[in-house]
């Protein structure tokens, strides 16, 4: 019954679904899908359930034949790959969230709680983030803090990568209810996803920060040009 079932959606489905490309595979399923690549040992498709875009990959090994929404027709031959070991590289380089929000663990042991949100574009390979910090005690060395990040991620998104580039910084009761720090600096850092959502990250920002203190709080130590922040991140992405 079952084999009957598949010959009559093979005859049916390509007529269905003749906007998309259909995949045929070994085990008798049947998808409608959009093929992305058919170089190498592997096929990458995306599939489309409601809104949500999911990508694949698979081994030309498990797959009968591709029709495309053209209706040419490509055939794989499961003996050609069998013995090939496909390089199914870093599936996050294309499944990748492009909301990204982060929590500054090292801002919480100094009392104050650090949020970011990170929009990473369509290619993978530039973000933008607008981090905002506030208190929770009045020991705290700052009671709020804001900024602009632009990181630029030179081999894309994926389960480790480096990214850096220019952030600007803007503070407030910096040691003292008036006073003020601006602060610009240039970061490297490293992002390592533990899964495709929750992620972890690491980076050194350098630059020259211009500080308007407080008299009445007024130290020297916290007027230096130039400082470096270190910053432990634990992020999702959406």
């Amino acid at each position: 019954m079952r084999h009957t079932c598949n010959i009559l959606l093979m005859l049916v489905m390509p007529v269905v679904l003749h906007a998309q490309d259909t995949l045929y595979k070994r085990d008798g399923v049947i998808q409608a899908v959009q093929i992305i690549d058919v170089q190498g040992p592997v096929v990458k498709y995306t599939t489309l359930t409601g809104n949500v875009e999911t990508t694949f990959i698979i081994s030309k090994a498990e797959i009968i034949k591709i029709v495309y929404r053209d209706g040419h027709t490509e055939s794989f031959f499961q003996g050609d790959y069998l013995e090939i070991l496909p390089d199914k590289g870093d599936p996050l380089e294309i499944d990748f969230g492009r909301h990204f929000i982060s929590f500054s663990l090292f801002d919480y042991f100094q009392n104050s709680i650090s949020l970011g949100y990170e929009y990473i574009v369509k290619s993978g390979k530039l973000g933008v983030k607008f981090p905002i910090s506030f208190s929770y005690l009045k020991t705290a060395r700052r009671d709020f803090r804001t900024g602009l990040s632009i990181y630029w991620y030179p081999f894309g998104q994926g389960r480790y990568r480096y990214f850096c580039g220019p952030s600007f910084e803007y503070s407030s009761g910096f040691y003292g209810k008036h006073s003020k720090q601006v602060g610009y600096l240039i970061q490297n850092g490293c992002l390592y996803q533990i899964t495709r959502n929750v992620n972890a990250s690491m980076n050194l920002g350098v630059g020259y920060f211009s500080t308007t203190p407080d008299i009445q709080y007024y130290d020297s130590r916290y007027t230096k040009n130039v400082q470096m922040k270190l910053a432990f991140n634990f992020g999702f992405k959406f």
